[in-house]
């Protein structure tokens, strides 16, 4: 029993340590991208902060391509320890944010750094869900706020709207679809997106619902996709307290 309980708290400590350095990165990287903006919108350094953008986009790209390769072998050896602090596999999602923080500068040059602004801090929120939460609470987050920024995209008319309206819709179908399919084979599917499940019922309803949204949004726009943006948003936010109030 209380080799139960120190593994539990090793493991407690664990996350911790991990959100700690997550959190701690993602302002970093804000910090480091908007000096970069700044360099790029400069007409003195605009030349220099492209070059800097392609360099650090590359070796970015190239770097996570090497911690996924380097996770992959010792998965295959059976040498990846979950219990260390850093492992390749989490420098190369460092990298990976990192090289894709430089791409959607370069991509939308008028309104990248709002963006990540948005998204970063997101992806450190839904981090700490991944957790502290159930696998299935994660996985409609993800979805859901994806579907949110779609459809205020649409709204707000922006260069990321499509982009967006793909990611989302396919985010959506994947879920609905593991959800409603049975048997053995996607089983272990199933498992990684929802947990331990008897009842699909919600995560079916849920991700047609945001599947909707997202749709009415992009081909409707105006009014309708800040309704689908709020309408979402209020879903999310009932599904975190129900969730929250049950964990209690």
């Amino acid at each position: 029993m209380n080799e139960s309980n120190q593994k539990k708290k090793q493991a407690q400590e664990l996350a911790t340590n991990r959100l700690m350095v997550i959190f701690v990165y993602v302002i970093l990287l804000l910090m480091g991208m908007t000096r970069l903006y700044r360099y790029m919108i400069t007409g003195s350094t605009f030349l220099q902060g492209q070059r800097l953008n392609l360099i650090f986009l590359i070796a970015g790209a190239a770097a996570a391509a090497v911690c996924f390769i380097w996770a992959a072998v010792q998965y295959k050896k059976r040498t990846f320890r979950k219990d260390k602090l850093v492992t390749p596999l989490f420098i190369g999602i460092c990298f990976l944010l990192f090289a894709l923080s430089c791409l959607v500068l370069r991509l939308d040059f008028s309104n990248g750094m709002n963006v990540l602004n948005v998204l970063l801090p997101l992806m450190a929120v839904l981090y700490l869900i991944y957790l502290i939460c159930e696998r299935r609470f994660f996985t409609f987050c993800v979805v859901c706020a994806a579907g949110v920024i779609s459809a205020y995209c649409s709204y707000q008319g922006a260069h990321e709207r499509l982009p967006m309206a793909i990611l989302a819709a396919v985010l959506a179908l994947t879920a609905f679809i593991v959800a409603l399919t049975k048997g053995k084979g996607a089983e272990r599917l199933r498992k990684a997106l929802f947990g331990k499940i008897s009842d699909r019922r919600f995560a079916v309803v849920s991700n047609l619902a945001i599947l909707a949204a997202v749709a009415a949004a992009f081909f409707l726009g105006g009014k309708i996709a800040l309704i689908a943006a709020i309408g979402l948003a209020a879903l999310l936010l009932g599904t975190a307290v129900y969730y929250t109030v049950r964990a209690l």
